[in-house]
């Protein structure tokens, strides 16, 4: 007989490798109202799917306690908030993390990865607490991040281990497949404006990570004579620059000559 699971979190990805598993007693789907998009919508209904939405914790702690503790569990991908202890003291909850649980614990972790240079990195699932990435460790799926990478090639290159991960959890559940306790790990902070805006002492490298985090968003961001722009390229990193110095914008480009370096800047208008 097939586990019942609930799926919840904003990913209609998600949704559809658990449907392609066949895996899984797999009816119903739990998701944050303002996070429903059309393409998650259409995929529920295409698979004959129940959709229960929320907007506040307590609606959430509501809708889980109507299940039976003892049939399902719940998968979560992509979950804006901490399952409270009241949850998890009486449910069996899964969380997939998008980072490696001892370098890179707390939000955001895929940007992180970038900011950090890392070069690889994990797809991680973990039965959890009410602590932040802890808990018992099931299994992962490690990738390599390549210098150009931005979150969607991070992402994709993750979600292609769903159906590694799906089978492990499968195993897990049945007895299989024993998890290792997580202890310690670094926390990182929630990505705040400030972790990707570029200080012109920055390295080449690290301006260039700042960026890459926000390719999938507006940019990372520049001040400069109390102007703010939103960086979407370097174009030019010159240590050797002896231009006049002042700074020019012209069409998508600001190029700013400083004493000893010049930026040229692919500006998000």
């Amino acid at each position: 007989m097939k586990q019942k699971l609930v799926y919840i979190g904003t990913s209609s990805v998600g949704i559809q490798k658990i449907i392609e598993s066949n895996l899984f007693d797999f009816t119903k789907a739990i998701c944050e109202k303002k996070r429903v998009s059309d393409e998650y919508l259409n995929r529920i209904d295409k698979n004959n799917l129940q959709l229960y939405t929320f907007e506040t914790k307590e609606e959430f702690v509501n809708i889980i306690q109507q299940y039976n503790r003892n049939e399902y569990i719940f998968l979560i991908y992509q979950l804006d908030f901490i399952i409270p202890s009241v949850l998890t003291n009486a449910y069996l909850f899964f969380n997939l993390h998008a980072g490696d649980i001892n370098t890179n614990r707390g939000a955001h972790p895929i940007i992180w990865s970038i900011l950090n240079n890392d070069k690889t990195t994990d797809f991680t699932l973990h039965q959890i607490n009410e602590k932040i990435d802890q808990g018992v460790l099931v299994t992962k799926y490690s990738i390599n991040i390549e210098i150009t990478d931005g979150v969607d090639e991070i992402k994709t290159k993750m979600e292609m281990g769903f159906n590694l991960i799906l089978n492990q959890l499968d195993c897990f559940i049945k007895g299989d497949l024993h998890g290792t306790i997580i202890q310690g790990g670094i926390y990182r902070k929630p990505i705040c404006e400030h972790h990707y805006t570029i200080d012109l002492n920055d390295s080449k490298e690290i301006i260039e990570n700042k960026i890459r985090s926000q390719k999938s968003y507006r940019g990372a961001v520049l001040y400069f004579e109390n102007n703010k722009y939103f960086v979407d390229k370097l174009i030019e990193y010159n240590l050797k620059s002896n231009k006049r110095i002042g700074y020019k914008l012209e069409n998508k480009l600001i190029t700013l000559n400083l004493p000893n370096i010049t930026y040229v800047f692919q500006i998000n208008l």
